[in-house]
């Protein structure tokens, strides 16, 4: 189905993501709501049912990870959403302070997007569960046990996850590693695709992301190094792995800018199957990483060093793609168990060590996008309890559970989620309504609850308008069975419709800036990632190998970022507004973190040291420019005097053309804005 005629966030509500189902999380889940819902209906236990819910709630968290990683991240989950349920019962006597409380608790626990997503995901779950608790207003003793009931489902879930599924220690690790080379794979076969269509330019930016994002869930999943007795021989095996696949990147993404440049004739046919060969290898590998089994082949001659080109781009080609083997025969050594002694650099791991409330200290202003969203969050939450008690709604709390969960930090993302969840939610309901049309036995019913919790499960990853069609039969008809009521479909459908308008006006009136005015700052971030990278690069091996890989990764998780800021973008405007400006920033920052690592280890003589010192001045300048939202100043010349050397002065002038146009479209950005 094609969508390129679409609206942008009609295209995103619809979009497939590239993931399996996850069927083994479907499976926990289910497991994690059905034993307390059958022992709660078989001994007639109340709590149960918050079991039930602490249960799923720690299914829905848990992630791929250490188990170590895993077990800290449903401890914080769970102890955050127990403590919210405590407090909303007590409090949900009285309006007044149910509103309140909603406020404050929704406001604090947003902030917790600052710590990452075990802050974010403590923060929404529990600002759901206090929803929830808030109305059925309880004991100080009825108030505590919830609590203990909602801890014992959690950890229920936990025990499936960590320790009755089956455990192996580096086994999320090897899975983790092995799914950056599935990533490195997909994106030499488009370099191969590309050089056989003579298609110019580089690959996909979407697949540059997608190494990337998987690196840094390697780097988070691999365990940390706290035994006495150091890194075992397992564990060096994947350092050296992930190290590698870090490296690669930056010289994959560099090579598919170089095959650009070169004419279609036998030595682009060279590269085409020199990419093939190491997409064919990268899959091998990923594969034998993921399943521990499989035979992982050498990659295969390459034939381009055997054709005679003495074009400056030709021998730039060949450079990287000796350079990208190179990584490739270092990964198939240590498949084979030939291990090297490990580097200082393989060895450091991404610094994170900084005191816990570091992360929170950069979003204490008003400026901070974190800070006016923990607020708009509070009031957004504090007026949906408000309109479910003014309305005398049934199930009131879907109201603000919708609220919460469709509200983002961003304009045009709480648009696309509203819709999926309202929509979702219309469709899932008529599935809702014929389920007790076509049986009313209680143990039927259960199973298809079952049904339900393993499909809902299975299909977060893939996409979220399919997953909220079902988790709303699988809710409704939960609040059925519990209730003995079999006409909440439509309630379900009024309560969400009302929350997700709720949240859309939040989204729109309270301190929500346009994208559009952000992006500028994420791309004058960006440029000076790119400034010190390109530094690093052209000084190394002076710069040691752990501060080029440091600068290397901040790099890629700016352009990340660069890029996610213009996707929304384009949900906000829609598909006729021109972006072009912000396009061509996005799309030349990128080519100029390729062409750094392209330069590294290549140029460190004092014209290159020279060259750096005018293009770091120029990226600065460049950043401020796009900060202060002005034109930034002409360039002057980033090259004394060419270097002789024909091959040293191609590599420069790669560095220097991506800087020339990025300030021409930079001006051109502020001209837009200005006319705005």
């Amino acid at each position: 189905m094609k969508t390129d005629r679409l609206h942008p966030a009609l295209r995103e509500i619809i979009r497939v993501a590239p993931a399996r189902l996850a069927w083994g999380a479907g499976l926990r889940a289910a497991a994690a709501i059905m034993v307390p819902l059958i022992l709660g209906r078989a001994f007639g236990i109340p709590g149960m049912a918050w079991a039930a819910l602490g249960g799923f709630n720690a299914a829905l968290v848990d992630k791929d990870g250490s188990y170590s990683g895993r077990a800290w991240h449903l401890a914080v989950v769970s102890f955050a959403s127990a403590l919210a349920a405590a407090t909303a019962a007590l409090l949900g006597h009285a309006p007044v302070a149910a509103i309140a409380g909603m406020a404050v608790w929704t406001a604090c626990a947003a902030l917790g997007r600052a710590w990452g997503r075990t802050g974010q995901d403590a923060g929404t779950i529990s600002s759901v569960t206090f929803a929830v608790s808030l109305a059925t207003a309880a004991t100080p003793e009825a108030a505590l046990m919830r609590a203990v009931w909602l801890l014992a489902g959690s950890g229920w879930a936990a025990l499936i996850g960590l320790l009755l599924w089956p455990v192996r220690r580096l086994r999320p690790a090897q899975r983790a590693v092995g799914q950056c080379y599935d990533a490195l794979g997909a994106m030499a076969r488009e370099v191969a695709e590309l050089a056989r269509a003579g298609t110019e330019g580089a690959t996909g930016r979407a697949h540059f992301d997608g190494v990337r994002t998987a690196l840094e869930a390697a780097w988070r999943t691999l365990p940390a190094d706290r035994r006495p007795g150091g890194r075992s021989t397992e564990e060096e095996v994947l350092l050296l792995h992930l190290h590698g696949a870090d490296q690669a990147l930056g010289s994959l993404a560099a090579y598919a800018d170089a095959v650009g440049d070169v004419p279609p004739g036998p030595l682009r046919d060279a590269a085409a199957d020199e990419a093939a060969s190491l997409a064919a290898f990268f899959d091998a590998a990923g594969a034998r990483l993921m399943t521990g089994r499989g035979a992982v082949p050498h990659p295969e001659p390459s034939r381009m060093s055997a054709l005679r080109d003495d074009a400056p781009e030709a021998r730039h080609l060949l450079r990287l793609a000796w350079r990208v083997r190179e990584f490739a025969d270092a990964a198939h050594e240590a498949l084979e168990g030939r291990l090297p002694p490990l580097p200082a650099a393989v060895a450091a791991r991404p610094s994170t060590a900084e005191g816990w409330l570091a992360p929170l200290r950069g979003h204490l202003s008003l400026h901070s996008v974190l800070l006016r969203h923990a607020l708009r969050a509070g009031i957004v939450a504090a007026a949906a309890v408000a309109v479910a008690y003014a309305l005398r709604l049934e199930h009131g709390y879907w109201v603000t559970a919708t609220a919460l969960i469709t509200l983002q930090p961003q304009r045009g993302t709480t648009l696309v989620k509203g819709l999926q969840r309202m929509g979702g939610t219309a469709l899932g309901a008529t599935l809702a309504i014929a389920i007790p049309h076509l049986t009313t036995d209680p143990h039927v019913q259960v199973g298809i609850l079952g049904a339900l919790a393993v499909c809902t499960v299975a299909m977060l990853p893939v996409n979220y308008l399919a997953y909220t069609f079902l988790i709303t039969p699988t809710f409704v008809l939960l609040a059925e069975m519990q209730a003995g009521l079999w006409n909440l479909s439509f309630t379900r459908v009024i309560d969400t419709l009302i929350g997700g308008v709720i949240a859309l006006a939040g989204a729109h009136l309270l301190w929500a800036p346009p994208e559009r005015r952000r992006f500028p700052e994420h791309a004058a971030a960006a440029a000076e990632t790119a400034r010190d990278y390109l530094l690093a690069c052209l000084a190394w091996p002076r710069v040691a190998g752990e501060v080029v890989a440091a600068r290397r990764r901040a790099a890629g998780l700016m352009l990340m970022e660069l890029s996610a800021s213009l996707d929304r973008t384009r949900l906000e405007t829609g598909r006729g507004t021109d972006l072009e400006p912000a396009e061509t920033i996005s799309l030349y920052l990128r080519r100029l973190v390729t062409a750094s690592s392209a330069a590294a280890a290549h140029d460190s003589s004092a014209q290159a040291a020279t060259f750096g010192t005018r293009a770091a001045d120029a990226l600065s300048e460049l950043s401020a420019a796009l900060t202060a939202g002005r034109e930034p100043p002409e360039i002057g010349p980033l090259l004394e005097a060419p270097p002789e050397d024909a091959d040293a002065r191609f590599r420069l002038e790669r560095l220097e053309r991506p800087i020339r146009v990025l300030h021409d479209a930079a001006g051109r950005l502020s001209e837009a804005a200005r006319s705005r």
